[in-house]
């Protein structure tokens, strides 16, 4: 796949200093900007803010109180398409010519992704940039996009980014046993998983 042709020069630990990070959001977001998804994100971004951590937020948008406290830099989304998965994956390019550029420039210690659904953006700008990846799994986004949200014409890609992004990233954060037992499963190696308890 396209990944075997990409640099191979994968870090494996953190950095025991982390000065910078970059938080990339790429769902598509409402009008609204509530929820429990802002609010463990606020937590987690001030919470490095308050240990000297620079926070770079990518994403369509973020909260008001959060532009204030951290850098943004807005990656605006776009919902057409003739079908629903399309968005996410003209977003996934958008996105990571974007994220690369500015990690180019940058250099953070860690790249923080809150998983969505079809995104590898961050696997790529990690592995061409030799930066350690975190992917935040909240659940098979496959599934749940087809539990709530209809139908999934892609599904068999939705699955394979899913997988990818599991196996390529450095460390999966979890907030609960089901869903470490979920990546269990699933094959993730267990030294992989850091938990986060809410």
């Amino acid at each position: 796949g396209i990944l075997s042709l990409l640099p191979t020069r994968g870090v494996t630990k953190l950095p025991r200093k982390i000065k910078s990070v970059f938080f990339l959001r790429t769902d598509s977001v409402g009008k609204f900007l509530v929820g429990g998804s802002y609010t463990h994100m606020r937590g987690f971004c001030d919470a490095l803010k308050k240990r000297g951590v620079q926070v770079r937020v990518l994403a369509h948008d973020i909260p008001e109180d959060m532009k204030k406290n951290h850098v943004f830099h807005p990656i605006r989304y776009s919902s057409y398409g003739p079908m629903p998965e399309v968005p996410e994956m003209a977003h996934n390019c958008k996105f990571f010519l974007s994220c690369f550029r500015l990690a180019r420039t940058h250099r953070p210690d860690m790249l923080y992704h809150r998983y969505s659904l079809m995104h590898i953006s961050s696997i790529l700008v990690s592995r061409i940039l030799n930066i350690p990846l975190v992917i935040e799994y909240n659940g098979s986004d496959a599934w749940i996009r087809e539990i709530w949200g209809g139908r999934i014409f892609f599904k068999h890609l939705a699955i394979i980014a899913e997988k990818v992004i599991l196996n390529q990233a450095h460390y999966i954060s979890v907030v609960s046993e089901v869903l470490l037992d979920q990546l269990l499963q699933q094959g993730v190696a267990k030294e992989k998983i850091i938990m986060r308890r809410q």
